[in-house]
């Protein structure tokens, strides 16, 4: 049996009917940052927190971006 590629190692982790531990937590984490996201998005409506944490809400968000486009490009580099 050979050793999976890099490619197929990414496609098993992003691969959510796969059971691999990579698979979890790369679900788990984009699931945290989902939801982060949306506490982020939620509390930027106030603004007292808008003003407050202005540098922080727009680092978070280009965290985010990046995170999310490093994930669609994996997803698409993998696709068959």
């Amino acid at each position: 049996m050979a050793y999976p590629t890099m490619r197929q190692r990414v496609f098993l982790a992003l691969d959510s009917s796969q059971a691999t531990w990579q698979g979890a937590a790369l679900e788990n984490g984009l699931i945290f940052l989902i939801i982060s996201n949306v506490i982020a998005a939620t509390l930027k409506t106030v603004p007292a927190y808008r003003d407050a944490y202005r540098l922080f809400f727009g680092g978070f968000e280009i965290f985010s971006l990046t995170i999310f486009t490093i994930e669609y490009a994996a997803r698409l580099w993998t696709a068959p």
